[in-house]
Parts: C-alpha cells; structure tokens; sequence
C-alpha cells in the first residue's frame, strides 16, 4: 500500500545520528531512515495505516521530540518490516531536527 507521487518531501533530508530512534503510538519502536523539515521516514515492523495522523516521538541520547505526523505511504520490505513515511503536521524549524541528524547542521 502506497501513495504514488513522484516526489513526496521536496524538503532536504538528514540521516539520523546512530543514537537516534523513533516511536509511534501504533507500531512501537522504529528505525529512523531520515528526516526533514517536512516529515521522516522510518523501519517499523507493525504496518499503520495510511493516512491515519499519529503521534511520534523521535529520540537521541539527549533530546525528545515529540510530534503529529500523517502517514503518507506505507511499503512492506521483503523482509517482513515497513517503510513508512510520514508527513509533520507543522514544518519543523532546524534547531528542532539538530539534535536527532549526523553531521550537525550548525
């Protein structure tokens, strides 16, 4: 399952610090892939639904942030997991994205 567009976050994306995870209140614990300004991609292993807006906290060893994303596409891995990417009910500033990307951004 999975919306076609053919590109769903214009906004720069970052790679996670190592120290970096992701929770949903559906799903449990991910795996940060990236993240932007505009939304996040992450490895979970309960799929959401698409669509649906869920709260997600993304966490490093010193920071936690907590915001609303709408899941914009879900694909299932060969391996049994999902991809999803979601989309943030607001833009995220990039002092809110600092602390969660490797290399830091200032």
């Amino acid at each position: 399952m999975s919306v076609q567009n053919s590109d769903r976050r214009a906004a720069v994306r970052f790679a996670p610090a190592s120290t970096t995870s992701c929770y949903t209140e559906s799903g449990g614990e991910g795996v940060l892939w990236d993240i932007s300004a505009t939304g996040l991609s992450m490895l979970v292993e309960t799929s959401p639904l698409l669509g649906v807006t869920l709260t997600v906290e993304v966490t490093s060893s010193w920071r936690v942030l907590t915001v609303r994303a709408q899941v914009a596409h879900v694909n299932q891995l060969a391996g049994g997991d999902y991809f999803v990417g979601m989309e943030f009910a607001r833009p995220l500033a990039l002092e809110e994205i600092e602390p969660f990307v490797t290399p830091a951004l200032v």
